[in-house]
């Protein structure tokens, strides 16, 4: 005990006193680095991380837009066309009511804009006028509907009263008196056969 109170040797007593600092700060050291590197072993504290915040997804009850419906089909929709008189007299073009009604059980999209709307007017066989001869107006007012089950649309849609051909010839004779009948087809949905006359 003696000894390590006051070193006993031939050199100075501060000699003996630094080299014990020394190594007691040596074995300090090398007990922190071993401390640190062992605690993580041990489940130790770690960093803790983040999540990602997650984007909502839209609700499946939102109601969707017409032009994402599937289009109207001779499925879910009939086209009902009557004239608007039966009888046009001279001079007056021939006008005709449509109702698009909706007969299938989801609601689809109706475009009265597409490009295969068509009005056909026929007088037994012969072919007197077909708006897809020649570039004119809007049979129907553009527009993109949704039609719902047990809902209709309606309008109207009227014919110049005038005969056509392929070639979009002018000067061609005028229709005469007599029966005749239209057809008006929408997004490949026919109408029904529209019976009416034309008279002096």
């Amino acid at each position: 005990m003696q000894g390590m109170a006051r070193p006993v040797g031939e050199l100075p007593a501060s000699v003996y006193w630094r080299r014990r600092i020394v190594a007691i700060a040596l074995v300090v050291l090398v007990g922190l680095v071993a401390f640190f590197l062992i605690r993580p072993l041990f489940g130790g504290t770690t960093t803790p991380t983040i999540a990602p915040m997650e984007t909502p997804e839209p609700s499946a009850s939102a109601s969707p837009s017409a032009s994402a419906l599937a289009a109207c089909s001779d499925l879910d929709m009939a086209i009902e066309m009557s004239p608007s008189p039966r009888d046009f007299a001279a001079g007056s073009l021939p006008l005709f009511e449509v109702s698009f009604v909706h007969t299938g059980f989801d609601a689809c999209s109706l475009d009265t804009g597409a490009v295969d709307v068509n009005l056909l007017i026929t007088s037994g066989s012969d072919r007197i006028w077909n708006s897809a001869d020649c570039p004119g107006p809007d049979l129907l007012v553009p527009q993109v509907i949704t039609l719902e089950p047990d809902r209709q649309y309606d309008t109207a849609v009227s014919w110049p009263r005038e005969r056509s051909n392929t070639s979009c010839s002018a000067n061609l004779p005028s229709p005469l008196p007599g029966t005749y009948h239209a057809f008006l087809t929408v997004q490949g949905v026919e109408s029904n056969d529209t019976v009416f006359t034309l008279s002096n």
